[in-house]
């Protein structure tokens, strides 16, 4: 009985968190991914230890490193997680993966994502950011990509991927008139192409991180996708602010080039959010290498 005892009192959070130590390498950066304190962690280790009946981690002068019992282990913990995650989605149920994001990052990120986990099912949730953080303890979505730390429930976990950028563009027409540096002054007698929202029957502009508040913009054409509105500055001659990765595919066929603005360098993270309860850990990495790979490149 002592053994099975020991066994019941094995609790579920504790090897989740003994997981989050081994991906991190240390209490401090584990604490931070599972938005608890260090002393936490700790207590939590210290308390698998105590079922286990065998040391996890060996303490020395430059943190923390796993035993060799805990290396052993390590699989067979990860196994014992991924057998009850299969068991909550039922074992019948269909393999499938909604991403929740804004349409830029799903359209750059979910073909790819698809190709990649096949025959897992991928379903497109366009969301902007606001409407995103607000659902992520709604059970709608289990993979969320932002560009910008938010708090996140106990099931999530967050992944920062890399550095992005925002910035002007504008036809090659237009950005030859421009005189050298580019100045915010040059920018004001040009309309913009505005990305939008329609709620509670009005239309109001997106904020676009742009430095150039949409108030102090000279008014263009209005869009509701940042693609439309890519569109509609590369047929019009209209200026647009938005992602450099949105902007790819208009400045690879030379139909908008990027123009340096003088004082403006708007750069962002990419976060990848996943729901860990509900999504596996081979495609929990395969999700952070797609991601990445897109990143790399933009």
């Amino acid at each position: 009985m002592p053994v099975l005892e020991s066994f019941y009192d094995v609790r579920l959070a504790d090897l989740m968190t003994f997981l989050a130590v081994r991906r991190q390498g240390t209490v401090t950066a584990a604490a931070r991914e599972l938005s608890v304190t260090p002393s936490q962690v700790s207590k939590a280790i210290s308390r698998l230890e105590r079922a286990l009946r065998w040391r996890l981690l060996a303490r020395g002068s430059r943190g923390v490193t796993l035993t060799p019992s805990a290396i052993r282990a390590t699989p067979l913990f990860e196994a014992a997680l991924e057998s009850l995650r299969r068991a909550r989605r039922g074992v019948d149920a269909p393999l499938e993966l909604t991403v929740a994001a804004p349409s830029y990052l799903l359209s750059a990120m979910l073909p790819r994502m698809a190709r990649s986990l096949a025959p897992v099912r991928c379903r497109a949730l366009q969301l902007s950011q606001a409407a995103l953080s607000a659902s992520l303890s709604l059970d709608q979505f289990e993979v969320g990509l932002l560009t910008q730390p938010v708090p996140l429930p106990g099931n999530w976990r967050a992944d920062r991927i890399g550095r992005m950028h925002s910035a002007l563009y504008a036809t090659p027409a237009v950005a030859k008139g421009f005189k050298r540096p580019v100045t915010t002054a040059q920018l004001l007698p040009l309309p913009f192409v505005t990305p939008v929202s329609f709620s509670a029957g009005q239309w109001t502009p997106v904020q676009d991180g742009c430095p150039l508040p949409p108030n102090e913009r000279k008014p263009g054409h209005e869009a509701q996708t940042i693609a439309l509105a890519l569109d509609l500055a590369a047929e019009t001659g209209q200026l647009i602010f938005g992602p450099a990765l949105a902007a790819k595919p208009w400045v690879e066929k030379k139909a908008l080039v990027e123009v340096p603005v003088q004082g403006w360098l708007v750069e962002f993270d990419l976060i990848l959010a996943v729901d860990v309860d509900r999504v596996t850990q081979k495609a929990h990495q395969t999700l952070r290498e797609v991601t990445r790979e897109v990143v790399d490149s933009e």
